[in-house]
Parts: structure tokens; C-alpha cells; sequence
């Protein structure tokens, strides 16, 4: 039988490597981004969750709501809690035109990519972020800690709770300088 070839996701943008005052700037922003379709396997209720205990943030949700039970039944309650706790949401229900995608996540501190066990597959969504120089902070799903961790550009909940993806957003808007420059530049 033919031997089998492993091809790696390559990266869609190729942008410039900001400097390191630059993503400091955006880790002080303190604006994470969840990219994509809003389904169930992907966390995002672990995420609005998660915000109650992270300092100061900003959540945009861009991509179409996906499943719509999961929407109405487990997100709008959150959005709602967010709203009235002062959390600032936006969401940009619809399809992200590409050409828009470079400066999308060129404009936030981090990619969330809370994603649960169920999730069984790779993330594009983890390659654009990397394209655009963005850390990520995701959960230990198929591929993503490894590509996480071999690629140092990100940083892993330890679990799939709300207090872990909580811990590693705080983790990975923290830091400054030197560790900030070891990790991600």
C-alpha cells in the first residue's frame, strides 16, 4: 500500500510580525475575539461564562449564530447576564468577508478557542490567528496543543471549565516584556 503523507493546515495571511509594542497595546486592550460559527462543540457558553472572572475585557462574537437551539437556549442568557453586568459584547451575526479577516484579528489581544472534547478536528480559525500574529488561548482539542504549544503562540486552558478558560485568558492578557516577547514574538 502507498505510505501515508501527514500535510500540516498552512497559514492563509502571512502578516507582518508586530512589534512587540504593538501587542502589548492590544493585550492592554484587553479585546478578545471568537471567530466562526457559534456551535455547541465549540464553547462559546464556556466562554461568556468565563468573562465574569477576567478583569475589563471586550468579547466579539463574529461569524453566524450556527445551531439555533444552542443560541437561544444557552447564548442569549449569557449575553444578556453580560450586558447587565457592564461586560461589552459584540456580534456581528453574519458571514466575515477574507479580505476583512487580516485586520479583524489584527484588532483584538487574543483568538478564544474554547472548544469542548467533542470538537474533532483541526482549527482553521487557530492558523489565521497565527497568520495574523494574534495568541491564541484555547482548550486541549485535537491538534490545537500541540500546534499551540509547538508553535508557542498561545495559551492552553488547563481544562474545560469556565475557570480554566478564565485562568488562561488572565494567563495570556498579562503579560508584559520579556514573557511577552518569549511567548509570542
Amino acid at each position: 500500500s502507498p505510505p501515508v503523507r501527514v500535510v500540516h493546515h498552512g497559514l492563509f495571511y502571512e502578516a507582518p510580525v508586530p512589534e512587540a509594542v504593538a501587542l502589548e497595546r492590544r493585550l492592554r486592550e484587553r479585546r478578545i475575539l471568537f471567530f466562526g460559527a457559534a456551535r455547541q462543540n465549540k464553547g462559546l457558553d464556556l466562554l461568556l461564562d468565563a468573562l465574569e472572572q477576567v478583569p475589563k475585557v471586550e468579547l466579539t462574537i463574529a461569524g453566524a449564530r450556527g445551531e439555533p437551539e444552542y443560541w437561544k437556549d444557552e447564548i442569549q442568557p449569557r449575553l444578556e447576564k453580560c450586558h447587565r453586568l457592564g461586560i461589552k459584547v459584540h456580534h456581528f451575526d453574519q458571514f466575515v468577508p477574507e479580505d476583512v479577516v487580516p485586520e479583524l484579528f489584527g484588532a483584538h489581544s487574543v483568538v478564544a478557542l474554547p472548544y469542548r472534547p467533542s470538537f474533532k478536528s483541526q482549527s482553521g480559525i487557530a492558523f489565521l490567528a497565527m497568520g495574523t500574529s494574534t495568541p491564541l488561548v484555547c482548550t486541549n482539542v485535537g491538534d490545537l496543543g500541540r500546534t499551540v504549544e509547538g508553535a508557542g503562540v498561545g495559551v492552553l486552558a488547563k481544562g474545560f471549565t469556565t475557570e480554566s478558560v478564565a485562568i488562561a485568558l488572565k494567563d495570556a492578557l498579562d503579560l508584559e516584556g520579556h514573557e511577552l516577547r518569549r511567548r509570542f514574538l
